[in-house]
């Protein structure tokens, strides 16, 4: 299975919000309210695609993926609660990386990974950051596994704006 990726165009978010809907499924079904207001929409990825920050990863020319790596400071993030960055110093932070279903468990959110690590690696950065929901339990697994240490709780407000904060050196 050859995966490509490339920077998201104006003209992919039809495919990208497919991927979303099914990942908000998914996540609905685990009883947790991340994702499950509408969010992320077609106006956040507009501005990730304009801010050239979004990622769309394709297999046979169809797209199977989307993330977005971004290297603007975090508002959210300068108030975490409950423990410490592993780093003070510039960091990238992942976000709304989701996959297919059809391609669920092929990898592909590993190759996603890879591909947010050596873009802050390219910028200079040695850090990269991500949130999820708490009752996210595979997102929880799937960083762990791949070097993520917890550090404490960023919340973007609303009733279910808590989030676990990750950081990852590089």
């Amino acid at each position: 299975m050859e995966i490509q990726y490339r920077l998201a165009r104006e003209r992919d978010i039809p495919e990208i919000l497919a991927i979303i809907r099914q990942a908000q499924k998914s996540i609905g079904k685990l009883g947790i309210g991340q994702w499950q207001d509408g969010y992320p929409n077609r106006e956040v990825f507009e501005e990730d695609i304009r801010k050239e920050q979004c990622y769309v990863f394709a297999c046979s020319k169809q797209i199977a993926g989307v993330m977005v790596v971004s290297f603007e400071t975090e508002e959210c993030y300068q108030a975490l609660t409950g423990g410490t960055w592993l780093s003070k110093r510039p960091y990238g932070v992942l976000h709304r990386i989701a996959v297919a279903d059809s391609l669920r468990g092929s990898g592909l959110s590993d190759q996603m990974v890879e591909l947010a690590e050596i873009l802050c690696l390219q910028n200079g950065i040695s850090s990269l950051r991500v949130d999820t929901h708490e009752g996210n339990l595979p997102m929880r697994k799937f960083l762990k596994k791949h070097g993520f240490s917890l550090c404490g709780i960023v919340d973007y407000g609303g009733p279910d704006g808590k989030r676990i904060a990750l950081e990852k050196l590089l």
